[in-house]
């Protein structure tokens, strides 16, 4: 609070910042009443009562201290009036230069545009934006929760699990085993712990592969993998990293190749 308050009492402030803003006689002679020497509702300085006349709004009145001032000289900007002498002249005077200068507001078409107009109309773009987003990422969901029901039936229809356990049942006498992850069934607390491991690039792509995996011991550790998966052109079959067609008999050939491959036959 400025020093000059403590010699007023709190009602002669209410009554001068009243008169200031609410009262019909002309701007420059209320700021002059309130602020002058001889004022009837002097209060405080024009330092102080110019700031507060800014706070309501920023674009139409401006903070008059010997630190703007010092600014507008810097700039070659300091406006032609008398150093003392007829306040209501002089604050006239300083408002229209400071109208006049960039950094009280921008200039777009002619017209003024405050900061603040500024940041709400970004305000507006960035809302109209968001929602875009919002409706194309809900697309996109849309579009990849088809895809994995067309990843599903493609499963299904292949029989993936059951064709390595026949694998294992024959030709491993059921001394293997036969694993499946996928993005729609349950896992297991050891994946679950395996996942954590992963980062968010390598969870994403996991969660558009079926994964059935037969593994067994012959000397060594030996496995077969069947990976089927999301690609940009569709669905993808491959055998231990082999391609091959998404198709029933497709399928069974590259698994004996595999097997075979495997323990080198």
């Amino acid at each position: 609070m400025p020093a000059e308050f403590k010699v007023y009492p709190i009602e002669e402030v209410r009554d001068s910042l009243d008169l200031l803003f609410h009262d019909t006689v002309k701007l420059e002679g209320r700021f002059s009443e309130c602020t002058s020497a001889g004022g009837a509702y002097k209060v405080a300085g024009k330092e102080f009562l110019s700031y507060v006349m800014r706070l309501p709004d920023p674009t139409l009145f401006a903070v008059w201290n010997s630190w703007a001032e010092r600014a507008l000289q810097f700039l070659g900007m300091y406006p032609e009036m008398p150093r003392k002498g007829d306040l209501e002249r002089r604050y006239l005077e300083w408002l229209d230069t400071i109208q006049r200068t960039p950094l009280q507001s921008t200039q777009k078409g002619g017209e003024s545009m405050p900061w603040r107009d500024d940041l709400i109309k970004l305000k507006e773009q960035l809302a109209d934006g968001r929602a875009e987003r919002l409706q194309q990422a809900a697309e996109d969901e849309a579009e990849h929760q088809r895809q994995l029901e067309r990843l599903s039936e493609v499963a299904s229809s292949l029989a993936i699990p059951d064709l390595l356990k026949e694998m294992n049942e024959v030709l491993l006498e059921g001394q293997g085993e036969v694993e499946i992850f996928a993005p729609w069934g349950d896992i297991s607390d050891e994946d679950a712990e395996e996942e954590e491991d992963l980062d968010e690039s390598e969870l994403e792509d996991e969660a558009d592969v079926v994964t059935a995996i037969l593994s067994w011991e012959e000397d060594g550790e030996r496995e077969i993998a069947v990976d089927l998966g999301l690609s940009d052109s569709g669905v993808y079959l491959q055998v231990n990293g082999v391609g091959a067609r998404p198709e029933p008999r497709a399928l069974e050939q590259a698994l004996i190749r595999a097997f075979r491959d495997e323990l080198e036959l």
